[in-house]
């Protein structure tokens, strides 16, 4: 049933009427504008001036089953979103998502589709994006957006207020934003005024926290000189004040730093281990470790990793920890399985799944039809050895959302990964079918490397040829879509000169 959520009639001409509507869903979670003019002498009824076209866009933008959790969210709609909070004059929440996101789903099972997120119903708008569609790329450029899920806070004139990366529990989340409610006024522009009229430590720390959240790295090189006048660095502070000129280099290193980079990044790991700045700076040295392919210092990543982890294990985490306990777990499997160490490495993955498993149960969620926890859960099981166990529950996963690309893709990745090729092949066939957006370019890559795998190289090349020619690009370079674009253009240049040199 569709409705008038909102008409305006304005006199226009001599004797026409121009007006603006909102076409909706019975329950207001999004709306498609429509206009038109017609004559005031004519009668026309307004129900017959919604063709078809409005009816078909409004199906495509309706929330599916792996996003909707409920009426407070207005979907994939982000110019009504953004309307409904200067015209009501409240903040706005952006939550960019993926339906293929363990902590996306997470947070709508743990936190939005929970009775106590309603009491914000009154307070702020909420707008959900799907960062495979198209209508996210303006926002996804103007915030730069990097990874999901990111909440972004604006102001009711859409200036940032703050933003969370990644998954968070539900009293951390409280706390998040009712701060923001107390500054809802106040957005990060604010407190770049606020700074250049009175530049003190307090201040530059408001600021660097900003930025660093944002990962804005640069910007706050200037505000170092007054944030360290401060009386008392905390230690998290003094980590920063070290780390972040060096981090804001990183992007301009060459190969012939490297020696220094590294003992730098080894002595700041050492000196603040457990800062949450860890793990960025691992993952760096990760990266060098692989351009230079040193197994040396791979063995150096992995043992402190295990070293830093079993420390947090044993200290009692808050709530408000960067880390939770399960990503412990993970970040410990994995460490062991880089050092070779299988039997153990397979043991902490059980650990993980039984944890997810006891979180399911604690959201009274239904273990059967759960994404969030899930997603996570039967990939831990496999990792832990139990393959039969995991493609049994990837099967039941797949019934349940049949016309999805999610756990085709998710089985299909198992399945090469245990050498089934021909299995794995018809499971990224169906990603393939269901995907859209960047989905799809992460699908079409996936099937084609599998079919030219298989020797079925004329097929992989004429999926990709496919995908590529029906692909629109961001404008925005840094969007996630052209990584994946150049991904399918390079393997296509592979296949042509496979191509080539057969003839």
């Amino acid at each position: 049933t569709l409705q008038v959520f909102k008409a305006e009639v304005t006199p226009a001409k001599t004797c026409d009427l121009n007006y603006k509507i909102y076409v909706c869903d019975d329950a207001n979670t999004y709306c498609l504008p429509k206009e038109g003019t017609f004559n005031c002498i004519t009668n026309v009824s307004l129900e017959n001036k919604i063709n078809n076209q409005v009816v078909n866009t409004l199906k495509e933008t309706h929330p599916t089953s792996a996003t909707k959790t409920n009426d407070l969210f207005i979907y994939n709609q982000p110019e009504l979103a953004i309307e409904k909070a200067k015209v009501e004059n409240k903040p706005l929440m952006i939550d960019f998502f993926g339906s293929w996101c363990p902590p996306c789903n997470v947070l709508d099972e743990t936190i939005f589709s929970q009775p106590s997120f309603k009491k914000y119903k009154n307070k702020m708008v909420f707008l959900k994006l799907d960062a495979d569609m198209a209508s996210s790329w303006s926002l996804k450029e103007k915030f730069k957006v990097k990874g999901y899920p990111t909440l972004i806070f604006l102001t009711k004139n859409e200036e940032e207020i703050y933003r969370i990366v990644g998954s968070l529990t539900p009293n951390s989340f409280s706390k998040k934003i009712n701060y923001i409610l107390r500054n809802k006024t106040t957005s990060i522009k604010d407190l770049v005024r606020n700074f250049e009229k009175k530049k003190t430590p307090a201040n530059a720390w408001k600021l660097i926290e900003a930025y660093y959240n944002q990962e804005s790295y640069q910007s706050t090189l200037d505000l170092i000189p007054f944030a360290v006048q401060k009386a008392k660095l905390t230690t998290k502070e003094q980590d920063l004040i070290q780390y972040l000129p060096f981090r804001a280099s990183f992007s301009y290193l060459k190969k012939e730093s490297y020696p220094h980079y590294i003992q730098f990044l080894k002595n700041s790991v050492e000196a603040f281990s457990l800062q949450e700045t860890f793990l960025d700076k691992l993952t760096l040295l990760d990266n060098i470790a692989t351009d230079l392919k040193d197994d040396d210092l791979n063995k150096w990543i992995s043992l402190k990793v295990l070293n830093i982890t079993n420390t947090l294990t044993q200290k009692k985490l808050s709530e408000d920890s960067f880390l939770s306990p399960i990503d412990i777990l993970f970040i410990r499997a994995d460490a062991f399985e880089k050092l070779g160490f299988k039997t153990e490495s397979q043991f902490v993955y059980q650990q993980a799944a039984t944890a997810l498993e006891t979180e399911i149960k604690k959201y009274h969620l239904d273990i059967k039809t759960n994404r969030g926890f899930n997603l996570d859960r039967v990939y831990a099981i496999y990792k832990s050895g139990d393959f039969e166990k995991a493609d049994k529950l990837y099967k039941e996963l797949i019934s349940i959302y049949p016309n999805e690309f999610t756990f085709y893709y998710n089985h299909a990745n198992v399945l090469k990964d245990l050498g089934k090729k021909e299995e794995a092949l018809s499971e990224a066939k169906k990603a393939y079918e269901y995907s859209y957006g960047d989905n799809k370019l992460r699908a079409a890559f996936f099937t084609a490397d599998l079919l030219k795998a298989l020797d079925h190289k004329k097929e992989a090349l004429k999926l990709v040829n496919e995908v590529m020619s029906t692909t629109t690009l961001p404008n925005e370079p840094n969007v996630r879509t052209h990584r994946y674009y150049q991904k399918l253009m390079s393997l296509k240049e592979e296949l042509q000169l496979n191509s080539s040199s057969h003839n």
